[in-house]
């Protein structure tokens, strides 16, 4: 699929062809987050086009085979809040309270809302959440009740939510047992307590 945009945050990988053949040797082209706050910059990478040269490269037709989506026998929900504090559920991160025990092979579908902040809100805060889970990938099953788009598609630890948002996801656990994380993936709410425990107990 062609795209000239995409919208990732924090912790979010994609692979990308970039055909820089219309361009003369001499120019640039810059990579730019165009969600960037008035305090950052806008700019993320620069290509310099400084020679010609063949292209051998090719795409193939089929570039993985994914597993089943996973049936889930436990659902949960999670709320994401920005104002007044950085919460997950009404609590900030406690690193003695277990807030999702399962075990090994267990499958679980998630619920996560994005609460839209207060009209009071600051206009230059980031209101986009980055919700990601330690130890395993999960499968986007819907996005405001919608079946999951090229965006949410494929093997996923990372999912992105705007404003108001919802989305579910499904996920097997394992294969390892132990204590896990979580979270917002942008810096600023992780560290300020948007961040749950999750123990992996033996089946």
């Amino acid at each position: 699929m062609q795209r000239d945009e995409l919208l990732m945050l924090g912790g979010e990988r994609v692979e990308v062809v970039v055909d820089f053949s219309r361009y003369a040797v001499g120019q640039s082209v810059v990579l730019e987050n165009t969600g960037a706050l008035p305090t950052e910059r806008p700019e993320v990478l620069r290509f310099d086009i400084d020679r010609r040269s063949a292209d051998n490269s090719e795409v193939p037709a089929r570039l993985s085979t994914l597993p089943p989506v996973p049936g889930g026998t436990v659902e949960r929900d999670f709320e994401l809040r920005t104002f007044p504090a950085m919460t997950i559920n009404g609590v900030s991160y406690d690193p003695d309270r277990v807030d999702v025990a399962t075990t090994v092979g267990s499958s679980e579908i998630w619920t996560i809302r994005n609460v839209e902040a207060p009209p009071a809100a600051p206009p230059d805060f980031h209101l986009y959440h980055s919700f990601h889970t330690h130890l395993t990938y999960f499968r986007v099953l819907e996005r405001n009740g919608r079946p999951a788009g090229v965006q949410d598609s494929g093997l996923k630890d990372t999912v992105c939510l705007g404003p108001g948002e919802t989305v579910k996801i499904a996920m097997t656990w394992g294969p390892y047992t132990g204590q896990y994380l979580y979270h917002c993936h942008q810096l600023g709410h992780s560290s300020g307590g948007q961040m749950g425990r999750i123990d992996i107990n033996p089946a």
